[in-house]
């Protein structure tokens, strides 16, 4: 765009001056300064105020009121120029009084000429710019100019007061006030911490006045009325009937005790301002009488504003903070907290207080906008209306002022009836959050949810709440915010750790079977080795099966353990299976705890006198040696062997199984077993790490290393740590040469509903192992009831459910199983404090694991208060806009609840993990383009019902029918992607479709296909589907449903492609002349051409420029000048078509030059300014513009935009309504 004219009516052409105002200033209309009083406000604190001729010679004198190093800086002022006049005093800060005769009002000596005369003349011709700077301003505060300005001359004119919101013009006419002078009132927000304001002088017809003039000035800083404050109790300033004593309480210091009915604080000149919520900290002992706090207005006996009860707390130094909204209070007040006892009049202590304060606070009926708003009276504390009956979609707008940019903690008030759903939290079209409202006890159940955001910006500014309402609806009464210290730090390292595998543990099966139907079996057998992506299934070695050796007992195994074994592998044909002794007195009585049968213990009747001498641990090696044998007879393979379980000398005496025993086992097996059938040796899965720490101390010879490849330990008893068995670990396997086994806890004890902890929190006994280097885990165990505690799935009777730790393993497992551990570089220490049962200072709270692009980030929160974290993948950048974030909390809501975090920087996030919570974050990493990929069918982690055909040159998936499914893990998606599936269906084969899930065979659904009939088995056809995903890696299950009941096969499946990168973007387009445009846009991966189209019609329909075009740009050459052409570009792929870009549109036409620029001269005709354009061009736009000023902002258009004719192009502006001097300027521009 080019600006190349600009006139005044009767002048010369001139130039528009540069603003060098920080802030913009929205000015107050103008007030005359006449014999009436002029408005001179004296709300806020005065910072400096300026009489800039009190000295009597016109040099410029600053008062200064609370601050030091202020400069205010004239840039032009000339002193030779001003005029002596008596001064206008500094009264000007408080009033401007103004009379006739010689009387003195307000400082300023009525001559009978009403002048202030040149107080400070810049001595500047017509049209330049002086500029006024204001110093030491704090950034985000809100201020008020307020000046007086005047002709320099006493002659009247204009003054044009640039740098506002739109400029400001001064009319100084000799009969709108004293000399041709104005008062005039700007406010801004400071953004920097100097403002300048410019003022510039204008003419009056064609006498060279015009010359700008500051009188006086005053700066005062407005309070903001949403401003915090905290006060401790003991800084009153009045009392009756308190003492004081030294508090625990965070911070120190003291608080005020020995509270009793009818005591009282008073505390001076509080300001309470608009919408205040107040906050008290107070401790009550528990058995006191009941009391409560109220906050009165200048008296004990004032008025009312709030009242509140105070709980008990649990002792006299457990401090709560209690909250009550307040109306908005005008101006300081002194306030009296009056203490009242409401359950009997004994006159006992009621409660302690530590201190109270103020937040910044907005009921939800304070909008400024929104969308579908209903409000009701609130039951909550504090009265007033609440908003209700939120909806998916709907927003309100609210006005906040906060005093600093940077972190805030925001709360919002909710009450919901068993719904949730989430707020965006959103400022200057960012979103900042989204919080998890989850479900309160009933619609007036309110309760506080708390957050953290980054404000970019200080001062006032509109903050929007977006509501996102899967289900049900919540309520919301009010928020506040305060300024919060910047969110703790959590960094993830770079450096990949362990390598890591998880299995259920099988060895139990007393609810295996109970009240079992083969679907729900079946259920059981996907849920667990499928879903969760394991690597393996423990199973028992059942010594039921040879009680007395050589006598076998096959329905040991047939009973329960092999048709489990049988149903696991159907559902997942890769699965491992890991065997463990089972413990003998389940399978015979009268005998104490062992794993082997005695004939191997050497143990008589329940006596625990073991004895594994060398005779036994010969047939001990046997005896596994034919149980891993039967299990190849029936097609498992053992590969992990646990030759202890719990029974080892560490714990059991010295008759249980020594490191020197599994040396022996493991050589013996390796000697007798084909290579393909030898399993990994685990040893010895002690009771605590305590005694598999001791255990290890034994294994001090090669042969002894070398025996076991996974050194294991169990966690029954609490004794130990697991970095110290970790520990023991490394060092034991230091030697040249030795191969450092994995480390697992082959039964994770703790985590149960039984303990007396948290069932969620507790989860913490994985990420304790996970830290300490262990990279197998398998809990303890996977089926029971909810009395017996560790269970991850329920089988009371029948119909089996998952819990909490089954969810929370279940994404632990398939986030990371094959993945790695990451070190932690840092996280904050109250995560690593005593909490709970395990009250070892141990790193148990974070844990971070790389999988792929794939980081996942689990974050558990043991303290009752949230805790803000800013998240940094270090070495790493993220690839995505957001992350997800599951978080479980209440036991009861197994699945979690999922949020998508904002992503602002590549290089972290930050995020709150709620009080008593855990928290996985999945981040995808970068570089993770969500490229094209084309995925056969054959290539599944796991399927169900289904086989596969092999045509030599292809396979695909057959059987198909109605339930079946295929698993793929590991699939990167950009946000609502689209996937093409390559299916054949017969005729008169049933209707269906694919369903697309996350996670699991039952997880949420993105996307839905249905089947076409293509006519047979064989004969493919291409269809497609969008998803409604979030960018991410995904795991997903491909559901094949049935329209009807048939269960007969209805469709064969070849492929599946992600499309995603199908729209060029960056489409830009533009004239070379007045017949080429010139197009061009960003390459597609995997697209092998493009596809140009157009149309004379926005929206087409569209013709084929050309098809045939391989790079990323492309010359249209068939264009008429002066027609608006309308272009799309779609990428071209192997077998199919992109999605068309977004259209734009091109105006062919000539280069603008200076030639085009001729105009004739201006005319003036019956009212109207007349000129033309000599040589305008097609394709060519003209835009007048006029301004009653000199500021930029000030340009407004007149009329519409005239459109070149290839000639003359003649403007006829109408000239009424305008003042005696106007700024006209023409723009051109092409498209």
């Amino acid at each position: 765009m080019k600006q190349f004219l600009l006139f005044l009516t009767g002048c010369s052409l001139a130039v528009i001056p540069a603003s060098l105002s920080a802030a913009i200033i929205t000015w107050g209309t103008p007030q005359a300064i006449s014999t009436a009083t002029a408005d001179v406000e004296t709300g806020g604190t005065l910072v400096y105020a300026l009489d800039a001729s009190s000295s009597g010679d016109g040099s410029s004198s600053v008062i200064v009121t609370g601050k030091d190093g202020i400069e205010v800086e004239f840039a032009s002022y000339s002193a030779a120029n001003a005029d002596s006049i008596p001064g206008f005093s500094s009264k000007f800060r408080d009033d401007a009084n103004f009379g006739a005769g010689s009387s003195d009002y307000g400082g300023v000596v009525n001559d009978g000429y009403f002048h202030g005369s040149n107080a400070i003349d810049y001595d500047s011709q017509a049209f330049a710019t002086d500029t006024v700077v204001l110093g030491g301003l704090t950034i985000g505060a809100d201020y008020q100019i307020q000046y007086w300005a005047q002709d320099a001359n006493r002659n009247p004119g204009f003054l044009t007061v640039l740098d506002g919101a739109a400029s400001l013009q001064l009319d100084t006419d000799a009969d709108n006030g004293i000399d041709y002078g104005q008062f005039v009132i700007g406010t801004f927000t400071a953004d920097a911490t100097t403002q300048s304001f410019g003022v510039s002088g204008t003419l009056n017809g064609g006498i060279n006045y015009g010359r700008a003039q500051l009188n006086a000035l005053q700066l005062r800083a407005i309070a903001n009325p949403f401003a915090g404050w905290q006060i401790e109790a003991e800084n009153y300033d009045g009392q009756a009937g308190t003492r004081l004593e030294d508090t625990s309480d965070d911070g120190g210091g003291q608080n005020v005790a020995y509270i009793s009915n009818g005591d009282w604080l008073r505390f001076e000149d509080v300001t309470l301002g608009d919408n205040a919520l107040l906050n008290f900290r107070v401790a009550r002992n528990s058995g006191t009488d009941d009391g409560h706090i109220e906050v009165r207005l200048g008296s004990t006996s004032g008025t009312l504003i709030a009242e509140i009860e105070v709980p008990e707390t649990g002792g006299w130094q457990e401090w709560e903070t209690l909250s009550i909204p307040v109306a908005p209070v005008v101006g300081p007040q002194d306030v009296y907290l009056v203490f009242v006892e409401t359950s009997t009049t004994n006159n006992g202590t009621l409660f302690n207080l530590n201190w109270w304060s103020k937040t910044a606070m907005v009921e939800a009926e304070d909008y400024d906008d929104g969308q579908g708003y209903r409000f009701e009276d609130t039951q909550d504390i504090g009265g007033g209306k609440n908003l209700g009956w939120i909806s998916d979609g709907e927003w309100m707008e609210y006005t906040i002022a906060p005093e600093s940019a940077g972190w805030h903690r925001l709360d919002f008030r909710v009450a919901a009836d068993d719904s949730d759903g989430f707020i965006n939290i959103v400022s200057g079209g960012q979103m900042l959050d989204s919080l998890w409202i989850d479900a309160s006890d009933g619609w007036q159940s309110w309760k506080t949810i708390s957050t953290w955001v980054n404000f970019p910006t200080a001062g006032t500014q509109t903050l929007r709440l977006e509501f996102v309402i899967p289900s049900a609806a919540f309520n919301l009464n009010w928020f506040s915010y305060e300024s919060a210290s910047a969110p703790l730090p959590l960094i993830v390292g770079n450096t990949p750790q362990q390598k890591m595998r998880y299995g259920m543990d099988y060895e139990r099966l007393w609810y295996w079977t109970g009240g079992l139907n083969g679907s729900e079996r079946n259920d059981i057998a996907r849920w667990s080795a499928v879903d969760t992506d394991i690597d393996y299934v423990r199973v028992a070695i059942n010594a039921g099966y040879e009680l007395t050796e050589g006598d076998f007992d096959l329905s040991a195994y047939t009973n329960k353990i092999i048709p489990m074994m049988q149903e696991m592998k159907e559902a997942n044909p890769n699965i491992k299976f890991f065997a463990s002794p089972r413990p003998l007195d389940e399978a015979q009585n009268n005998v104490n705890w062992q794993p082997y049968p005695q004939w191997i213990t050497g143990s008589t009747g329940n006596n625990t006198d073991y004895n594994l001498n060398a005779a036994n641990v010969q047939k001990c090696a046997e005896y596994l040696e034919r149980y891993i044998l039967l299990m190849d007879s029936y097609g498992f393979k053992i590969s992990f062997l646990d030759v202890t379980n719990e029974w080892d000398t560490s714990g059991r005496g010295p008759g249980a199984m020594s490191s020197g025993d599994v040396r022996d086992i493991a050589e013996y097996l390796e000697a007798n077993l084909d290579p393909e059938l030898m399993p990994a040796i685990v040893a010895a899965s002690s009771y605590s790490y305590a005694q598999g720490n001791s255990w290890l101390n034994t294994v001090n010879t090669t042969r002894r290393r070398n025996a076991i490849d996974i050194a294991s330990c169990h966690n029954t008893g609490r004794d130990g740590k697991a970095e110290t068995f970790a520990d023991k670990v490394a060092s034991i396997w230091s030697n040249p040469g030795d191969t450092v086994p994995e480390i697992w806890n082959t039964e994770v004890h703790g985590w149960k509903t039984t303990s007396g902890e948290n069932e969620t929190t507790s989860f913490y006994y994985y990420l304790e192992a996970i830290r300490a280097g262990f990279g197998g885990l398998n809990g303890w165990l996977a089926i029971g009831t909810t009395s017996q505690g560790h269970a991850y799935i329920l089988n009371p009777n029948g119909t089996p459910t998952r819990n909490v730790k089954y969810h929370i393993f279940q994404k632990l497992s398939s986030t990371s199983n094959y993945g790695h551990a990451l070190d932690i570089v840092e996280e904050p220490d109250l995560f690593r404090a005593p909490l709970g049962a395990n009250d070892d200072d141990v790193p148990r709270n974070v844990a971070a694991f790389i999988k792929g692009n794939l980081m996942t980030v689990w974050v558990i929160n043991e303290n009752a208060a949230a805790v803000p974290l800013e998240i940094t993948p270090a070495g790493n950048t993220i690839a995505s806009s957001t992350v997800r974030r599951t978080r479980w909390t209440d036991p009861s809501d197994v699945e979690g609840f999922e949020s998508l975090v904002p992503v602002r920087s590549s290089d972290s996030f930050t995020s709150v993990i709620p009080g008593e919570s855990v928290c996985c974050f999945e981040i995808v990493l970068g570089p993770e383009s969500f490229d094209y990929a084309h995925i056969e069918a054959e290539d599944y982690s796991h399927q169900w019902g289904t086989i596969l055909e092999d045509h030599s040159t292809y396979m695909n998936v057959a059987g198909i029918n109605d339930g079946n499914f295929v698993r793929y893990g590991g699939v990167a998606l950009a946000e609502d992607s689209t996937l093409a599936f390559n299916v054949a269906r017969p005729g008169g084969r049933p209707d269906g479709f694919i369903r697309i899930r996350e996670g699991s065979a039952d997880g949420a659904i993105l996307g839905e296909v249905d089947i076409p009939e293509t006519g047979n088995w064989q004969v493919y056809e291409s269809i497609e589907t969008k998803l409604d995903n979030e960018a991410g890696i995904y795991n997903l299950y491909l559901e094949f449903v049935e329209d009807g009941t048939t269960g007969s096969d209805f469709v064969n499946f070849d492929w599946f492609r992600v499309q995603i990168p199908e729209t060029p973007v960056g489409f830009a387009g533009s004239p070379m002349n007045a017949s080429q445009v010139d197009l061009s846009w960003d390459a597609v991966p995997e697209a092998i051409g493009y596809t140009v189209k157009r149309s004379i019609t926005a929206g087409g329909p569209y013709t084929v420029v050309d098809d045939t075009i391989t790079g990323t740009s492309f010359s249209d050459t068939g264009v008429s000048a002066g027609t608006p052409y309308h272009y799309i570009v779609i990428a071209r792929f192997d077998g199919f078509e992109g999605d068309p870009s977004t259209e734009i549109s091109v105006v062919p036409s000539n280069p603008i030059v200076i030639e085009e620029l001729r105009m004739s001269p201006i005319a003036s005709s019956g009212g109207n300014l007349e000129f033309s354009i000599l040589n305008s061009q097609i394709g060519h736009f003209y835009q007048i513009q006029e301004n009653g000023g000199l500021s930029e902002s000030g340009w407004q258009d007149v009329e519409g935009v005239y459109s070149g004719n290839g000639g003359v192009l003649p403007f006829s502006i109408p000239m009424g309504g305008y003042g005696s001097d106007h700024f006209f300027r023409v723009q051109v521009w092409r498209q």
